[in-house]
């Protein structure tokens, strides 16, 4: 069954005066010439601002322009492959579109890793040239020397002979815009590379279903080297709105919500994990307008968190994405939207997505039943960079020959109204003592039980041969369950094998956390 219907008009999301569409004409072209466009529109506008300063359009682009000239004197105009290793912010702003400008691919890199995972990305993606700043110049050092074949650029340190005009390279939508390596938790990192027109179209459908406009304030609270950046920065600049970036790594949590109360923020995007956990006492957020979470499954308690503590007029939003393929499913709530299942919809198909939901034999999945979901469109990623075996595999064509066929990894149903409901990863499951676990199925009867807001489980072995299901939870401060009384609430719906032995009470679940 292939269910594409968009979701019902929303009487509260109204597109604002300031909003101009984003039409099929502008993925016909390259993310640097929407963004130039916007500087011709807005060029004293802020672009960009952080607590450090800000840029205007102007300002952006002349710096952009400083490192694709320096980028195209030593490395020429062909396409190719270049690393970034800098903090989220300005300088990093500035670079992404330096290299887009210069006809290349940028692949970020995340600082927190250690130099071995970032030499051996460098290795995978076959880097001659990292480019750095200041704040990362000695790291920069320590993975060039694992890495002979690399050299280093300082985007900070460029001597000013370097031009600020655009340049007027011959670059096609066809050409790609980055490569983002994933964790590779599951298996060996893999480079998922995509192209200009597939992420301007995923721009289109973010700043489409959102009314994205130039008098808006978008959040990016996560690193360049995550995917989920993607939307946030290009969201905002190729829309002519100002972006917000706060690094979480180096900024406080407990500054968030004066940080979104001070600036401003009309549209607020990160994981339910962040979202739900910055305290939020005595702020009003006049200013907000959306809530995107995105990047992990929403609880019912994001929901009540989003009533209790923010504004009529503010709407949230819960979603569906991948690196490899972008923004496919959304579901808008209002103060007045009321879930009767268990879990938050992730919801209806955004433009060109189509989603078709496969059994265990491959089967079209009926309404109601689990299958997984599979993602048609004809704007997929191209596919995982220097892996032919794994894009052939992931990446199946249609037999229409119009468009591909993502398999996500990824569970859900749809309920009679044909919305998407998630439920867990089709790999969340692993086997203790011949049962099979559903990790899923767990963390959400345990983040159904009050006191409890964080909750993930894993299977540990601290003793050889001797393993056993762990959950780690965050409790709330007013209510706080007794391990006892938690062991009692999970026996009345699991069974004996999928009740956690051991229990970790912590402040709080590291950001990155995952099987």
């Amino acid at each position: 069954m292939s269910i594409h219907s968009l979701q019902p008009a929303n009487p509260l999301l109204k597109p604002i005066a300031a909003f101009v569409p984003f039409d099929n004409a502008a993925i016909e072209q390259t993310l640097f010439q929407r963004f130039e466009q916007q500087v011709m529109l807005f060029p004293d506008k802020i672009a960009v601002k952080t607590n450090n300063g800000s840029l205007t359009y102007q300002e952006l682009n002349r710096a952009a322009n400083r490192i694709a000239h320096a980028l195209v004197e030593r490395c020429g105009n062909a396409a190719e492959p270049i690393a970034i290793l800098q903090r989220q912010g300005l300088v990093f702003i500035a670079t992404v579109l330096g290299i887009l400008k210069a006809g290349k691919f940028y692949v970020p890199l995340d600082p927190s890793s250690t130099s071995e995972q970032i030499a051996a990305i460098l290795t995978s993606a076959q880097i001659s040239l990292l480019v750095t700043d200041s704040g990362e110049a000695s790291r920069a050092q320590d993975v060039a020397a694992l890495c002979s074949h690399c050299c280093i650029l300082d985007s900070e340190g460029l001597d000013n002979h370097f031009s600020v005009e655009n340049l007027t390279l011959p670059i096609s939508a066809d050409t790609p815009a980055y490569i983002f390596y994933t964790s590779g938790t599951t298996g060996r990192p893999k480079g998922v590379v995509d192209n200009h027109r597939n992420v301007l179209h995923n721009i289109q459908r973010y700043t489409n279903a959102l009314y994205i406009s130039a008098d808006d304030r978008l959040t990016l609270l996560q690193a360049g080297s995550f995917s989920g950046s993607v939307s946030n920065i290009f969201g905002a600049l190729l829309n002519g709105a100002t972006l917000y970036p706060f690094d979480l790594q180096t900024e406080s949590m407990h500054m968030l919500a004066t940080w979104l109360e001070q600036e401003e923020i009309t549209i607020y995007h990160s994981v339910p994990a962040v979202f739900r956990n910055f305290p939020k006492d005595g702020k009003r957020f006049f200013a907000l307008r959306i809530i995107r979470l995105e990047g992990d499954q929403a609880s019912k308690r994001d929901v009540e968190v989003y009533k209790q503590y923010f504004p009529s007029g503010c709407l949230l939003v819960n979603g569906l994405g991948a690196t490899e393929c972008g923004i496919v499913r959304q579901y808008f709530m209002g103060k007045d939207t009321e879930l009767s299942g268990t879990s938050v919809p992730i919801g209806y198909a955004t433009k060109d997505m189509k989603i078709q939901l496969l059994d265990e034999d491959g089967e079209a999945a009926e309404v109601g039943q689990v299958g997984e979901i599979v993602v048609e469109s004809s704007y997929l990623a191209v596919g995982y960079w220097h892996d032919r075996e794994r894009t052939e595999a992931t990446f199946r064509p249609l037999a229409t020959g119009m468009g591909r066929r993502y398999h996500t990894g990824d569970l859900g149903r749809f309920n009679s109204e044909y919305c998407l409901e998630y439920m867990g990863r089709k790999n969340f499951q692993a086997k203790l003592r011949g049962y099979l676990i559903d990790y899923g199925e767990v963390e959400a009867t345990l983040l159904r039980l009050d006191g409890i807001i964080e909750a993930i489980t894993l299977i540990r072995e601290d003793q050889p041969g001797e393993q056993r299901l762990v959950a780690y939870l965050v409790l709330s401060g007013s209510t706080v369950p007794g391990i006892p009384s938690i062991r009692s609430k999970l026996a009345q719906t699991l069974p004996e094998y999928m009740i956690p032995s051991a229990y970790v009470i912590l402040d709080v679940l590291p950001l990155n956390a995952n099987k």
